[in-house]
């Protein structure tokens, strides 16, 4: 019989996708980046192959939760956490939001004068790989003075593609909906 699965447990799953996924991109990115000639269509693709990497990890993570969530609550009167999919969203890619919250802060000028102040684009850059195209897509410099605030809100666009990621897998695989199957055919898949 399927037990419910520990929620702390749970948790260390998501980040072990996640440390997984920042194995699998520092990897990818630097290869690529380092190999590649400066064609930005090529460093655009490199940039949606990195974020297929990690929300990829994360789409299978949220659709195995949900998967055996679903389970429980059709076949063993597991009681509905409705809130269960914002809680894995909010905590497994919480180490995005907290290099982020901590790029912007830096961005506002509270570290000026200091030499994070001066490097905390770099040092945001080596800690989220998955940007590294991006960035390099758009820009050559790695310090402060090259992050606009258009940066800023592309940086923050890649960061929420996570939660959204895991919200939208883990929602639509516990109602049993099959995206793949109502864009080829237009309907539900019927049981």
């Amino acid at each position: 019989m399927k037990k419910k699965e520990p929620f702390i447990k749970r948790l260390f799953k998501g980040w072990g996708y996640f440390i997984v996924g920042f194995i699998m991109n520092t990897w990818f990115c630097t290869v690529m980046i380092t190999q590649m000639p400066k064609i930005l269509l090529l460093r655009l693709l490199v940039g949606a192959a990195a974020l297929f990497i990690i929300n990829g990890l994360h789409f299978n993570y949220a659709y195995n939760a949900a998967k055996l969530d679903r389970d429980l609550i059709r076949y063993h009167n597991m009681k509905k956490d409705s809130r269960m999919s914002l809680k894995l969203a909010l905590l497994v890619p919480m180490y995005s939001y907290v290099c982020y919250i901590i790029l912007f802060i830096a961005k506002l000028g509270l570290f000026s004068g200091t030499h994070f102040g001066e490097y905390a684009f770099n040092y945001y850059i080596l800690t989220n790989i998955h940007t590294l195209p991006w960035v390099s897509a758009v820009t050559d410099g790695r310090t402060m003075e090259y992050l606009s605030w258009g940066g800023m809100f592309g940086l923050l666009i890649i960061v929420l593609i996570q939660p959204a990621v895991i919200v939208l897998t883990y929602e639509l695989t516990l109602r049993d909906i099959d995206l793949s199957h109502i864009l080829m055919y237009g309907k539900k898949k019927s049981k």
